[in-house]
């Protein structure tokens, strides 16, 4: 099943929903690459390995460039013996603690990409704790300030219409009200987490925030007539532009 280019993505998406690790049941999986475009003598030492269960990984993801192959910066240089020495950074290694065999992309002495294949039996892997963790609090810590200012500064913009009676004041207060309430619930349900289970207690102020917010929404069909209203600004039927030749046929 291997060779069929439309069956194989389905085949993956099914295993996968049921566990990541059954994809590779469909086929040859990373190793596609060793049994397309290796030497013939590593295609007949790994293929029949693949088949028969054994795993392959690749490494292509660097950290300056995500998964993108283009910005490989990992370049062999020659050894004193003529071999290739490839030093460089690889991360979110597929199959780190899984494979057999490694497909490693990088760029040859002349600059064009080129892979190598690394069996695992005979290569020296080392593992190192990371130096440090991402800090995902303060990260979503921002997003909630950017999310909050950004709808604040909507109802500011609502306001200043509705007070100088602009046309547009309708649509501006429906509309900034329905995302102004979305993003209070969005972001109470992404800062509960980081109080942890005390920002879940039926007395936290938490809580009691994400329950109300979550009653808004729902309350009275509010976001269904408040999108609604804004999506009407969007159905009116405007005047068509005229085309050019008219436009002067009718100044003349």
């Amino acid at each position: 099943m291997d060779g069929c280019p439309c069956e194989q993505p389905w085949a993956q998406f099914l295993c996968g929903y049921h566990d990541l690790d059954l994809r590779d049941a469909t086929g040859l999986g990373h190793g596609r690459t060793i049994a397309h475009h290796a030497h013939p003598d590593t295609v007949a030492r790994w293929v029949p390995r693949l088949l028969a269960g054994d795993l392959a990984g690749i490494a292509i993801t660097e950290p300056h460039g995500g998964s993108r192959v283009t910005r490989t910066r990992t370049r062999a240089v020659r050894g004193p013996r003529g071999q290739l020495l490839v030093p460089g950074r690889k991360c979110w290694i597929s199959r780190l603690t899984e494979a057999a065999v490694f497909t490693v992309l990088f760029r040859a002495p002349a600059g064009h990409l080129a892979a190598a294949v690394i069996d695992t039996a005979v290569a020296t892997l080392t593992s190192r704790d990371l130096p440090r963790l991402r800090d995902t609090a303060l990260v979503t810590l921002g997003t909630a300030h950017t999310r909050i200012t950004t709808a604040l500064l909507g109802c500011a913009v609502a306001a200043h219409h509705a007070h100088h009676g602009d046309p547009h004041a309708e649509l501006w207060s429906a509309a900034t009200k329905a995302h102004g309430v979305d993003t209070a619930h969005q972001v109470v349900a992404d800062l509960a987490p980081l109080a942890g289970a005390a920002g879940y207690r039926i007395d936290s102020p938490i809580a009691k925030a994400a329950a109300d917010l979550a009653g808004y929404r729902l309350a009275d069909g509010v976001h269904d007539s408040l999108n609604r209203t804004a999506g009407k600004h969007h159905t009116h039927t405007r005047a068509p532009i005229p085309h050019p030749e008219t436009a002067l046929d009718g100044a003349a």
